[in-house]
């Protein structure tokens, strides 16, 4: 089964790293990865930035040029 942010992370923990988002200028992905269930049983233990970061990479943006996802990279560093 695969679940969403919003069903694995409290509203207090979402509200915190949106605010982190919002400083790493992620707020556009943020809103995308809060709904889409991707998270599954065994990656539910994963802090938030953890999984961002992972379907941030792995799955949204894995077809991007390794310069592109240094960028990326650097940007998460922030979080």
């Amino acid at each position: 089964m695969k679940y969403s942010a919003k069903q694995i992370y409290s509203e207090k923990v979402l509200e915190s790293f949106k605010k982190q988002c919002v400083k790493a200028k992620f707020l556009g992905m943020y809103d995308k990865w809060l709904n889409v269930k991707y998270i599954e049983d065994w990656k539910k233990n994963q802090s938030i930035k953890t999984s961002f970061a992972d379907w941030l990479i792995f799955i949204e943006n894995i077809d991007l040029d390794d310069k592109k996802l240094d960028k990326i990279v650097e940007r998460l560093d922030k979080l």
